[in-house]
C-alpha cells in the first residue's frame, strides 16, 4: 500500500505508469475482454450453455486484467508499439496517407475543436392523418439532419440527443445551451396519401429569433426536392460554404421510386428498435425496396448495416457478418463514396482484432462524408483506441460527446479517451456518467469499475462487479 504521507513517491509512481502505458493497455483490455465476452453470449446460446455462462467469461476477463496490467508495468507494453510478430497484413494496400498522421484523407475528428456554426434538427412532428406515418416524419428528420452532416463547416447534433432533448421540451435557449448549439430546426409533416406538406423554421438560439421559415407544398414524389431545398436553405442563411462534393451530395437522390423510398424509411426505423425481431422486420422492408429497384448502393448498405447490428447486439453468427460484408462491399462497387457501406466495413474489420489499420481507413471515409455520424464515429473511437491511435482517437471521443451529448455511451467513449491519456480522475466521471444513465448495462458498469480501480477505489469497484456479476456466476457453479 502507498504511504499517504509521501505525495512526492505517489506522484512519480503514477508518472511511471503513464511513461509505460500501463492506463492504455488497461483501458483497451476491458475494450477487448467486453468484446469477447459479447461473443461468447451468442457462442454459448448455440451450443446450450445457460446465458449466465457468458457472464463468467466477462468476470474472467476482468480476473485477466491485474496480469494484463502487470506485463504491462514489466514489459512497456503499449498498445501503439505492441509485438508485430504474427500480426495478419492489411489485406490488400490502403492508400498512401490514409491512416492517421498522413497527407491523404485524414480523420473526421481533426475538426473536433474546431469553431464555427453549429445545429441541432429537432424531430419533425408528425401531423399527418394517420398516426402510423410518423416513420416518414421521422426519416425526413434523418435526411435533413444527414444531409447537413455531410456540409463539414456545420456541427450537427446527433438525432439520438436531439430526440432526448425533443422529449424533454425545453424551450430553444435550453436546447442549445444543452446541446452547446447556435441554431435550432424543427418543423412538422404532414402526409395524406400522395399529398406532401412540410414546413420549417430556423431560430437563433441565443435570441430566439426565427431566421427563415418555408412551407412547402407537393405530392409525395416531391420529397427530395423538399429535403433539398431545407437543407440548401440553412446553409444560405448561416453563409456556408459548399464545396463540389457537398454540393453534389446534396442534390443526389438515394432512389428514383418512392415506394422504395419509404419501404427504406420503415427499414431504418426498425434498425434503431434495438431487437432481433425489429431487425427481421428491416430486412423484410429492404427486401421489398431492392424488389422494387434492384441494385441500389443505399438499399444494400443498408441491408449490410442491419446485418451488422445482428453481430453488434452479440448474435455473432459467421453467416450474418459474410452478409454484411457482402452487401457492403456491393454497395461500394456502385458507389465507391457510401458512408454507411464504410462504416459497416470499418465496424467488420475490428472482428478478431486482426486488420485495425483497415477499420480505421473505412471509419475515415464513412466520416470523410458525414463527420457528425454518431455511429461511425463510436465505432471510430474504439478502432483508433485498439489500434494506438491514441491522439486522434481523443479527438474523435470529443467530437462524438460534442455531437451526441445525450447518449450515455459518448460519455463512456471519451472517458476511455481520457483514461489512455492518463487523466484517471476525468475519465472516472464520464465513466460515472455512463453507469448511472445505463443501470444495470454490462459494458457501463465494467468500464465503471475499471475507472474506480486505476483510482484506487478497489472496494467500490469490487461492490460493483459483485453486484452486477458475481450471482448470476455463482448460480452457474
Amino acid at each position: 500500500m502507498l504511504e499517504p504521507s509521501r505525495p512526492g513517491r505517489f506522484r512519480r509512481f503514477l508518472a511511471e505508469l503513464k511513461r509505460r502505458k500501463v492506463y492504455q493497455v488497461g483501458a483497451v483490455y476491458v475494450v477487448v475482454g467486453f468484446a469477447v465476452a459479447q461473443g461468447a453470449e451468442y457462442l454459448f446460446e448455440m451450443i446450450g450453455l445457460p446465458v449466465v455462462a457468458s457472464r463468467a467469461v466477462l468476470i474472467l476477463a476482468l480476473l485477466g486484467l491485474p496480469l494484463a496490467l502487470e506485463l504491462a508495468w514489466a514489459y512497456e507494453l503499449r498498445p501503439d508499439e505492441g509485438p508485430t510478430e504474427g500480426r495478419s497484413p492489411p489485406k490488400g494496400p490502403l492508400p498512401e496517407g490514409s491512416l492517421p498522421g498522413g497527407s491523404g484523407p485524414q480523420s473526421a475528428a481533426r475538426v473536433a475543436s474546431e469553431p464555427g456554426a453549429s445545429i441541432v434538427v429537432l424531430p419533425f412532428d408528425n401531423i399527418s392523418p394517420d398516426p402510423s406515418d410518423a416513420y416518414f416524419a421521422d426519416g425526413l428528420t434523418e435526411e435533413i439532419t444527414a444531409s447537413l452532416a455531410g456540409v463539414h463547416d456545420l456541427r450537427v447534433t446527433s438525432r439520438n440527443s436531439a430526440t432526448v432533448i425533443k422529449k424533454e421540451g425545453a424551450d430553444t435557449q435550453a436546447i442549445a445551451a444543452r446541446l452547446g448549439v447556435g441554431y435550432v430546426l424543427e418543423g412538422s409533416v404532414r402526409k395524406a396519401g400522395d399529398a406532401l406538406r412540410v414546413t420549417a423554421q430556423l431560430i437563433r438560439a441565443d435570441t430566439d429569433e426565427h431566421l427563415w421559415s418555408e412551407r412547402f407544398d407537393g405530392a409525395l414524389s416531391d420529397v427530395f426536392g423538399m429535403q433539398e431545398e431545407v437543407a440548401r436553405s440553412i446553409v444560405r442563411i448561416l453563409e456556408l460554404h459548399l464545396k463540389p462534393d457537398e454540393d453534389r451530395r446534396l442534390a443526389a437522390r438515394p432512389m428514383d421510386d418512392l415506394r422504395a423510398y419509404e419501404s427504406y424509411l420503415k427499414a431504418r426505423e426498425e434498425s434503431l428498435k434495438w431487437s432481433r425481431d425489429a431487425l427481421e422486420h428491416a430486412l423484410d422492408h429492404l427486401a421489398l425496396a431492392r424488389a422494387r429497384v434492384g441494385e441500389n448502393a443505399v438499399i444494400l448498405a443498408g441491408i449490410g448495416y442491419v446485418y451488422s447490428q445482428f453481430a453488434n447486439m452479440g448474435l455473432y453468427d459467421r453467416d450474418y457478418l459474410a452478409r454484411a460484408e457482402e452487401h457492403a462491399r456491393r454497395a461500394l462497387e456502385l458507389d465507391p463514396d457510401n458512408p454507411e457501406a464504410h462504416m459497416v466495413l470499418g465496424f467488420l474489420y475490428q472482428e478478431g482484432l486482426e486488420d485495425l489499420d483497415r477499420s480505421v481507413y473505412h471509419l475515415d471515409r464513412s466520416l470523410d462524408v458525414k463527420p457528425d455520424d454518431p455511429h461511425a464515429l463510436t465505432w471510430h473511437v474504439i478502432a483508433l483506441s485498439l489500434a494506438g491511435y491514441n491522439d486522434e482517437m481523443s479527438a474523435a471521443a470529443e467530437r462524438l460527446l460534442e455531437v451526441d451529448p445525450l447518449t450515455p455511451m459518448s460519455h463512456g467513449m471519451r472517458g476511455l479517451a481520457l483514461q489512455i491519456q492518463g487523466d484517471l480522475e476525468g475519465g472516472l466521471a464520464k465513466m460515472e456518467t455512463w453507469s448511472r444513465s445505463s443501470p444495470g448495462g454490462d459494458a457501463p458498469s465494467m468500464f465503471h469499475a475499471h475507472a474506480l480501480a486505476t483510482v484506487g477505489r478497489r472496494d467500490e469497484a469490487l461492490t460493483i462487479l459483485r453486484r452486477e456479476f458475481t450471482s448470476e456466476a455463482e448460480e452457474m457453479w
